[in-house]
């Protein structure tokens, strides 16, 4: 297929989403061009991939009460950056249920949900986008560190239009300098699997650091290097409080 056969079945499946620019279909057909894609496949792909930005779309239209979205604080960040540590002392501190996406049990209904989607990140993308279309009560909600990380163009852009509902999103990580966090969190990632860890969990995370990704969906980053959990967890409680009482939200 040449550009021009590629960008009008692009434009056939994509018409119904004004969202969709002209720049990022050229950036569709310039990968088309690299998979040399035959139609049929490029039509199953179009398919597969309108049906999700319909679910998805279906799910970001969804109310959330303000109180959810202004009170609610999210954390993402790579791996061992303190996300788990963070978000539990704060919950404790603030009385405000914790919410754990890695937490297989205590989100058992919304696994069950995305069981029977085809493709991890897909999965990924679903449960982000029905826990926080179902939030009941402002919560602190902790991403893993692959929650928050979508290569696919289409779907980082869902993801960002799901949480931009979000008032506080919060990265943490150790330093706004690439390899300072690199360094650091390699150490702790062999540390926590006793220097046995998969050099692949390490070029991951490299990843998770360096892409960029984090920074888009992030309301504040919060660097935690040479400061205390204790001094992180007040800090944070004062940033995010502090953007509340300028804006009339009581935590």
């Amino acid at each position: 297929m040449n550009k021009e056969e590629i960008m009008q079945l692009i434009e056939q499946y994509s018409n119904e989403f004004q969202f969709i620019s002209p720049q990022l279909k050229e950036q569709v057909v310039v990968l088309c061009l690299q998979e040399n894609m035959p139609k049929e496949e490029l039509e199953k792909k179009l398919t597969r991939m309108r049906n999700i930005i319909e679910k998805c779309e279906e799910i970001i239209r969804r109310d959330i009460p303000k109180t959810v979205t202004d009170k609610s604080i999210i954390f993402i960040g790579p791996m061992c950056a303190g996300k788990s540590t963070i978000s539990k002392l704060i919950s404790e501190k603030i009385k405000m249920p914790l919410i754990s996406l890695d937490s297989r049990e205590q989100l058992a209904e919304y696994y069950n949900k995305i069981g029977s989607i085809n493709g991890f990140k897909l999965q990924e993308l679903a449960l982000v986008g029905y826990v926080l279309s179902e939030l009941k009560e402002p919560s602190i909600i902790n991403f893993g560190a692959g929650h928050s990380i979508q290569e696919n163009l289409i779907y980082r852009m869902e993801l960002q239009k799901m949480m931009s509902k979000f008032k506080n999103v919060v990265l943490i990580e150790p330093s706004r300098n690439p390899e300072i966090s690199e360094k650091i969190l390699t150490e702790r990632i062999r540390l926590r699997e006793h220097y046995n860890a998969n050099s692949n969990k390490i070029k991951q995370n490299k990843h998770f650091i360096n892409c960029g990704y984090n920074e888009q969906l992030a309301s504040y980053v919060y660097e935690t290097e040479e400061k205390t959990i204790g001094e992180c967890v007040d800090e944070i409680i004062g940033i995010v409080s502090r953007d509340s009482i300028e804006n009339n939200i009581k935590l």
